[in-house]
């Protein structure tokens, strides 16, 4: 017979079914903002950058046009709904990392490897 989880067992799941359903978020948005862009003749815009914003200023359709206002309009706030679910899921990782931490029988990993592994959850993060 299964034994179904405890409630602290169930809860220390839910983090990473969080993250991971905010990752499949992450990846419809980005495709959403692709799509619309590549059907414009833009391929070559990344909406993970940091400097997407910026960079959505300066693009222009394949044939050499600014971009039309309404798609412009429907780029931001895909942005802003991809920005929301980045800073969403920046909360959760940090919760789980904060929760490994504390869960490790002892905490004398070297400053470096932290410092290591916490640039290569940043640079995951802005890719």
């Amino acid at each position: 017979m299964v034994k179904p989880p405890s409630p602290e067992e169930e809860d220390r799941r839910r983090i990473c079914r969080e993250r991971k359903t905010l990752i499949a978020e992450r990846v419809e948005h980005v495709n959403r903002i692709k799509g619309l862009l590549f059907a414009q003749g833009v391929g070559d815009y990344e909406p993970l950058r940091r400097d997407r914003r910026a960079r959505l200023e300066d693009l222009q359709t394949g044939d050499g046009r600014a971009l039309p206002f309404h798609l412009k309009a429907q780029v931001v706030r895909e942005l802003d709904r991809l920005e929301l679910i980045l800073e969403q899921l920046q909360k959760v990782e940090a919760a789980r990392d904060g929760r490994a931490v504390r869960s490790s029988p002892s905490n004398t990993g070297s400053a470096e490897a932290k410092s290591r592994e916490q640039s290569v959850r940043q640079s995951r993060t802005s890719e």
